[in-house]
């Protein structure tokens, strides 16, 4: 999918589009351009990896941190004998919310303080 940037006399109508890189919906967008295509694009944008942390609006998304820990266990009871095919599927618990206050305000968006509270990271 090739994003065509945005003449900045074209008018944008906020909160129209939402962006979600690296869905179903976007299959050709990956790897670090993502955040620059949809930030030239002016969609904000919930990514489901942590591009907030490069510049992508809010990354929401099962916790990294635990994902590796149930994998390493998972390893771990391989190791110690237990079939694969009888381990039970284990899904994550604990997910994540980061939020980046300064392409916010590039895209000339306000994020409610209540959501900033609920967030695990805010970039400034």
């Amino acid at each position: 999918m090739r994003i065509r940037p945005r003449h900045r006399s074209e008018p944008c109508d906020k909160g129209a589009r939402l962006g979600a890189p690296g869905s179903p919906s976007h299959p050709g967008l990956r790897g670090a351009g993502i955040g620059r295509a949809f930030f030239i694009e002016h969609v904000p944008a919930i990514y489901g990896n942590n591009f907030a942390e490069s510049g992508g609006l809010i990354f929401y998304g099962a916790d990294f941190a635990e994902t590796f820990r149930l994998g390493a266990d998972y390893i771990d009871r391989v190791l110690k004998g237990a079939k694969p095919g009888e381990l039970p599927i284990q899904l994550p618990t604990r997910f994540a919310l980061s939020i980046n206050l300064k392409t916010a305000k590039a895209l000339g968006l306000d994020v409610p303080l209540s959501l900033q509270q609920r967030a695990d990271e805010v970039i400034e």
